[in-house]
């Protein structure tokens, strides 16, 4: 994720005038003006490895999407949260912390988070294509 690394195959992920290609699931309902500000868990990809990503990740059955992100930045974690407890430290609840919010030091990080923003849904196809096309 600091790296902008593929989620699959762990090189860089593709990019061009646009910004970094994101495949992510489609949650277009989840709010007016989807998908600026995004918070996602998932690492960008490249272009030769979009086909095993969304046949083999369980998250992109139903439906994925592909971004062009301008700009992206590494801002929270998403873990387990804990609490001060008699005996020690408590689970509470799963979930994403910003780095600067007072409780990130009693969690329990699992994954980076990253804020997508300067966001255009693009068309696999289309990008699948011109790749294709500067090759020959």
């Amino acid at each position: 994720m600091t790296k902008l690394l593929c989620q699959v195959c762990g090189g860089p992920a593709d990019e061009d005038h646009r910004g970094v290609l994101w495949l992510i699931e489609d949650s277009r309902e989840d709010y007016e003006g989807w998908p600026e500000d995004l918070l996602t868990t998932h690492p960008p990809i490249c272009l030769p490895c979009v086909g095993n990503a969304r046949a083999e990740c369980p998250h992109l059955w139903a439906g994925s999407v592909a971004l062009r992100v301008g700009r992206s930045e590494v801002c929270a974690v998403y873990g387990r949260r804990y609490a001060p407890g008699r005996l020690g430290p408590v689970p509470t609840e799963v979930g994403v912390v910003a780095f600067e919010a007072p409780v990130a030091a009693w969690v329990m990080a699992s994954q980076l988070v990253r804020s997508l923003s300067d966001c255009s849904v693009v068309s696999l196809d289309d990008e699948l294509d011109t790749v294709a096309a500067s090759r020959h």
